[in-house]
């Protein structure tokens, strides 16, 4: 029987990488990579093939359709060497702010918000892929350097609106991790529109995070708390949901 998504995170464990307990081998990697890297291509050319015609029955193109959802599937579980976590940020009321404020007040809140983010996101090593408007796009190595990001911003963001009341910043937040198609100019992927539909129904002052981030992270210091399932256009069942809390304070006996 075919596993699905949830047999995958039932089965998770913590990746070695991320608990300090060794990792993979070069060798182990590099074959892992290549192996997936070639399983890429293989699909590239089977969309191809059938777009010029080469595959005219699509035959082809069925049965490596039929390997590319399987294989988005895995990969919202993806092991530590091939993903990327996905931090989607979102200036809630932007829309409104160019009628409230004038568009070069509203231009220049909006640089405000979009500088505070590059801040917190380069600070624990993220990369900005790319600005959609009122909106970022960025991808972390790892699960909680992301979660440390989103906390910095949202502190960041609380320290801006107590000091700036007139000109507040309201933003939201969604956290995924998973396996991500790069290039020169965009990211792609399951678990990219996973998580901007994280980020879609998460609230003002908030950071919604997939299950998968809650079960890699929750013995790290951080604190969740159980959302709504999320029922995402595009992903075939519903997706359980977290909010990020501050991180736990410990203290010496």
């Amino acid at each position: 029987m075919e596993r699905t998504v949830m047999d995958e995170i039932k089965d998770f464990q913590f990746p070695k990488s991320e608990i300090g307990q060794g990792v993979e081998t070069d060798e182990e990697i590099n074959e892992h990579v290549t192996a997936r890297r070639q399983i890429h291509e293989d699909i590239r050319g089977a969309v191809r093939e059938y777009l010029d015609g080469s595959d005219e029955g699509g035959d082809n193109l069925t049965r490596m359709l039929e390997i590319s959802r399987s294989l988005s599937e895995r990969e919202l579980a993806a092991s530590a060497t091939t993903e990327r976590t996905i931090l989607f940020s979102d200036f809630v009321g932007s829309c409104s702010l160019f009628h409230d404020l004038g568009d070069v007040a509203a231009h220049e809140l909006i640089q405000e918000y979009f500088s505070i983010s590059q801040i917190s996101i380069s600070k624990f090593s993220g990369e900005i892929i790319k600005y959609t408007g009122d909106g970022i796009l960025a991808l972390f190595p790892n699960t909680p350097l992301s979660l440390k990001a989103s906390l910095f911003a949202r502190s960041m963001f609380e320290m801006h609106n107590k000091k700036f009341p007139l000109l507040p910043i309201n933003v939201r937040m969604g956290v995924n991790v998973g396996e991500v198609i790069q290039d020169e100019i965009d990211a792609y992927g399951t678990s990219i529109n996973l998580s901007a539909r994280l980020c879609d129904a998460s609230q003002p002052g908030h950071i919604l995070v997939s299950n998968i981030v809650r079960l890699r992270n929750q013995d790290q210091g951080f604190r969740f708390e159980l959302h709504n399932d999320l029922f995402a256009k595009g992903f075939p069942v519903p997706i359980k949901t977290h909010f990020l809390q501050e991180r736990r304070t410990y203290t010496r006996n």
